[in-house]
């Protein structure tokens, strides 16, 4: 008789060990596979944008390696390695840039239309489609474009952005953000071209968030005047949507000094507002030295980067401010 109660209690005993040690590895694997999980985003961790302190800008023909290879936290870059759909980056070159901690912003022009880009069709031409504008003289095939009618976001800029976002960018660099004030000087009131400006960018937010991306980053460059230029309620709502502002030609090949004093309030706003600034001068390198101490004697942090003087963008300049 005892021996069979020793036995039940025996047999119990090891059910038990068995229960305990089955329990134990179960909780090993899994507070295992937390660490490892915490160790890869930690040795992986994406770079934010309040954690930027450098900038490289590629647009004509970038190279992922080269990139990859930089110091530079925070690339601008075209979505394509030529502006073609088939040349178009993937979200594996994406991971690479970010595996090596890089912040990403898609180069995406809003104010005209290039006639490279995938969205472009063989028949348009100025005034066709009806929101397509006359062409830069400056910058042959691109055409200036109605920005605020529909057409243009849902021919265009949605598709584009789908794009990009699918590719894995962490967010865009905005640019013709003053094509707002092309079309003042030709027959539209000015803060209605400001407001409906400040409704794209907007528009953008409100399109990126619903796809779930609620840490895209969207950096305007230049157009600091728009600050001033729309109502206060369309300002408002411009430096809410917005994370950073981009600016050419602060320091050199500036208009006139009235412009530069102007652009430098702008930017105090912009500031107040919490929003990095990333500046940008097409410059020799002999005018480095000059740059460095421009930078470093601002009221407010600029973070900059000297771009070949011909303003091609064909190549990431190595430079530690």
């Amino acid at each position: 008789m005892i021996i069979k109660v020793l036995g039940i209690v025996a047999f119990a005993f090891f059910q038990e060990l068995k229960s305990f040690w089955n329990n134990s590895m179960v909780r090993i694997f899994q507070y295992t596979s937390i660490l490892v999980g915490l160790l890869a985003n930690t040795m992986f961790a994406q770079m934010t944008l309040p954690q930027v302190k450098s900038w490289g800008y590629w647009l004509q023909a970038p190279n992922i390696d080269i990139i990859y290879h930089s110091h530079y936290d925070l690339i601008v870059m075209d979505y394509s390695y030529d502006g073609t759909d088939s040349k178009a980056f993937t979200s594996d070159q994406l991971d690479k840039l970010h595996s090596a901690n890089k912040h990403v912003l898609c180069y995406f022009s809003i104010g005209e239309a290039e006639s490279y880009r995938f969205y472009w069709k063989h028949d348009w031409k100025a005034g066709k489609p009806p929101f397509l504008g006359q062409e830069n003289e400056d910058w042959p095939g691109n055409f200036k474009v109605k920005y605020w009618d529909n057409q243009w976001w849902k021919l265009a800029l949605r598709p584009y952005l789908n794009r990009i976002i699918s590719a894995g960018f962490d967010g865009v660099y905005l640019d013709i953000i003053d094509s707002y004030y092309y079309w003042s000087q030709n027959g539209y009131p000015l803060q209605e071209c400001a407001n409906q400006m400040s409704d794209l960018v907007c528009n953008i937010r409100s399109y990126v968030k619903a796809q779930g991306k609620n840490h895209f980053t969207i950096c305007p460059q230049n157009a600091l005047g728009i600050v001033w230029d729309a109502s206060e309620t369309a300002r408002q709502k411009y430096l809410k949507a917005i994370d950073a502002i981009g600016v050419e030609s602060l320091f050199f090949n500036y208009w006139s000094i009235e412009d530069k004093a102007f652009r430098v309030e702008c930017l105090k706003l912009f500031h107040q507002a919490n929003k990095r600034i990333f500046n940008v001068e097409y410059i020799k390198e002999n005018q480095w030295k000059s740059y460095r101490n421009y930078l470093s004697s601002q009221p407010f942090p600029i973070i900059g980067y000297p771009a070949d003087e011909k303003r091609k963008l064909k190549e990431l300049i190595i430079f530690k401010q």
